[in-house]
């Protein structure tokens, strides 16, 4: 947060009352936004993207991407890719 709301890109977005008062209450203060990366996980791979692009996107390893989409970080149900459609020129091997 900014010391002070005049000048700044706070003030430019939220106009000035709003940043007057943003900065009189949390000037100089810092916060911590969630990233909440396992919900990321878990859209991407609903989504249909590989694991590898989910580890890259979200900034995890792909070792990550496998422990959060099988339920091992925390109580979450196994979560697995949509299946593709099949091709319909291809003939059944069964």
């Amino acid at each position: 947060m900014p010391a002070r709301a005049s000048g700044s890109a706070l003030e430019a977005r939220y106009g000035t009352e709003l940043a007057t008062a943003v900065c009189a209450r949390h000037a100089r203060s810092s916060f911590r936004v969630p990233m909440l990366k396992r919900w990321r996980i878990r859209c991407h791979r609903l989504a249909g993207m590989m694991v590898t692009d989910i580890a890259a996107r979200v900034g995890v390893s792909e070792r990550y991407v496998y422990a959060v989409l099988s339920g091992e970080r925390g109580n979450e149900t196994r979560i697995r890719r949509p299946a593709r459609p099949a091709d319909t020129r291809q003939i059944s091997l069964f």
